[in-house]
Parts: structure tokens; C-alpha cells; sequence
């Protein structure tokens, strides 16, 4: 377990599911497993013990190389896996997180912040992230959102659903897009969505209100009628300018 996720607690059904999954990897692979790491929600705590609901496990399975033979031997622990506690794997060498993370750096900075071992070596924490790729990566992910909310409000402006579905499935990309911002910006590393907005909106200058008020529709706690969702939307586009102006003009 990295240091971020020191005082994450996985519930205990998904801990014996990974172990199970990872000794039975380790039964079809043998030396030829490396890792299997988990990310996403469960590492970074936003999932708790009872919250109900069949959450997505995301791993990383690490392998030393890939090729038909290995996938064969692979697949029937994953397919299992995928069927039984909804996992979401990832399968990847040591080469592949050494030579990917200047194409997908946020990705990878998010997955290397928050993972925790489940057995063998923990290799994603020595993966080279570069700035001067994080900055630029952000900056293209906030425009494509900027595009992508244009686009999809013309498409379905008198469509109250069609426009709750798009904010909602924004979400995550522009919080993970802030969320880099912040640490970039000020060095440090809000985990929680929450915690992102408030430290956006103090060091810089984005509508806290609005952010949060993403997160609550997200998270179902309310059901705006369609003028409130114009509103909240109108917010959404401000701050993804905002988001992408600041990229923008952030030094590498």
C-alpha cells in the first residue's frame, strides 16, 4: 500500500475476493505475474463496508510479457472474477507503465496516488510521471469536456434527462482534471471530490458552490427541475473554462 492510501479500508468481501483472484493468477501465470494492484474508487476510500450497490473493482494486473499464451492462462481467473465481483481489469507490463504514462499521464498519476497492493510487487509506484505531460494532458482532457458540453446542450437543451445524464457522466473526468490542477498548482492532493472543490475555490478562484452542487447530482441527492439544470449547467461551463484557463496559462 502507498503512503495516500495508509488509512484506506477495503471492505473485507472485496479483500478475500482480490486475494482469491490473485492466488488463483498466481496458479495459471507463475513467475510470469508480477502484481496485481487495485485502484479507483475501493483505493482511494470512497467506497465503504454495506454502502449496497455492485461497485466496479479496477485492478491492475502486471505481467512480464504478453502474448496469446499468457492471455489463455489468464483469462478463465478473470472472466471469473469479472463475473462474480464485477472486476475491471487492466493488464499491462512493466514496459507498458514506463512507456504510456506521456500519453495517459492523468490517468496514471491518479492510479499511482491512490493503489494498493494486493500481492507481488508494487511496480506502479516507480512509474516516471512527467510534468510538463500532466499539465498538457490536462489541458486537452478540460478543453474536450468544454467541446463535449457545447455539443451535447445543442443536441438536447428541451431534454431534461439528456442534460442531468451529461453533467453526471462529466463529473469524474473534470474532477480528476482539477484534482491535478491543485496538486500542480498549490503541491497538494485533495483525494474526495469535496475536498477538491474546496481547495480549487481557495487557491483558484473556482465556483466552490457550483462543484459541490455537480457533486450532489452525481451522487442522486437532488433532482433538479429543467430550469435548475440550465443553471447548473451554465456553472459547469463556466468552471470548465476557468478549469482550462488555468491550465492554459500554468507554466511546465
Amino acid at each position: 500500500m502507498n503512503e495516500a492510501n495508509a488509512n484506506v479500508t477495503v471492505p473485507a468481501a472485496v479483500q478475500q475476493n482480490l486475494q482469491q483472484l490473485f492466488a488463483e493468477l498466481q496458479g495459471a501465470l507463475g513467475n510470469q505475474l508480477i502484481a496485481l494492484e487495485l485502484y479507483g474508487p475501493y483505493a482511494k476510500g470512497e467506497v465503504q463496508e454495506g454502502s449496497g450497490g455492485k461497485h466496479v473493482v479496477h485492478v491492475v494486473i502486471v505481467v512480464n510479457d504478453i502474448n496469446l499464451n499468457v492471455l489463455d492462462r489468464l483469462a478463465p481467473p478473470v472472466r471469473k472474477a469479472i463475473t462474480g465481483f464485477n472486476l475491471s481489469p487492466m493488464v499491462l507490463t512493466p514496459n507498458d507503465l514506463h512507456r504510456s504514462t506521456d500519453v495517459f499521464p492523468i490517468k496514471f498519476l491518479d492510479i499511482k496516488r491512490h493503489h494498493i497492493l494486493v500481492g507481488g510487487q508494487d511496480v506502479i509506484s516507480q512509474m516516471p510521471i512527467q510534468r510538463q505531460h500532466i499539465r498538457l494532458r490536462c489541458e486537452q482532457e478540460l478543453k474536450n469536456v468544454m467541446l463535449r458540453l457545447r455539443s451535447f446542450y445543442i443536441q438536447g437543451s428541451d431534454n431534461p434527462e439528456a442534460i442531468k445524464q451529461t453533467l453526471v457522466g462529466t463529473v469524474r473526468t473534470f474532477f480528476d482534471s482539477v484534482a491535478t490542477l491543485v496538486e500542480l498548482k498549490s503541491g497538494k492532493k485533495p483525494v474526495k471530490k469535496g475536498a477538491v472543490a474546496k481547495v480549487a475555490a481557495e487557491t483558484m478562484g473556482f465556483d466552490g458552490n457550483a462543484m459541490q452542487n455537480l457533486i450532489r447530482l452525481q451522487r442522486g441527492d437532488i433532482n433538479p427541475s429543467l430550469p435548475e439544470l440550465k443553471q447548473l449547467y451554465s456553472q459547469m461551463m463556466m468552471v470548465v473554462d476557468t478549469a482550462a484557463r488555468v491550465a492554459d496559462e500554468m507554466e511546465d
